[in-house]
């Protein structure tokens, strides 16, 4: 699946061999905001992300005690914002640096909004940060990356 946002700034060429798309013959069509915002939310980290910190919560006798679970999340986070780029570059075809650079930033935002390990520095604050900042970044992001 890929997931590269088309702009007009887009490279357009036909899928079937590298010769540019003729614009007088194909016209392109450029991705429009909705499309834009869905392709910069990388979902799959996400849902990784809410998986691995549910299980984490969910076994939190194993693991003893508090602080074994604030250093795993700490960990999964890392992993997982290291991934991001990576992930969406090797398996949804996303080669644009500008995007891969918003996803992460996006990803980064939806675990602020979900709590993970920013809970652990900034308490109940962290989801009125995350929700604002959600809301702002998906209402602003997608209108200037065109």
């Amino acid at each position: 699946m890929n997931r590269e946002i088309i702009t007009k700034n887009f490279p357009m060429m036909k899928s079937d061999n590298v010769t540019p798309i003729d614009p007088v013959i194909d016209q392109p069509t450029f991705d429009d905001y909705k499309t834009r915002l869905l392709k910069l939310i990388p979902t799959e980290i996400i849902a990784a992300f809410v998986a691995v910190d549910s299980l984490l919560k969910g076994n939190m006798e194993q693991l003893q005690t508090k602080n074994l679970y604030d250093i795993s999340v700490w960990i999964v986070f890392g992993i997982l914002l290291i991934l991001t780029p990576v992930y969406l570059k090797k398996f949804t075809s996303v080669l644009s640096k500008s995007q891969l650079t918003l996803s992460t930033i996006a990803f980064v935002i939806w675990v602020m909004t979900i709590g993970g390990p920013f809970f652990i520095l900034w308490g109940n604050l962290t989801f009125i940060l995350g929700s604002i900042l959600l809301i702002l970044y998906t209402l602003v992001v997608p209108i200037f990356y065109k």
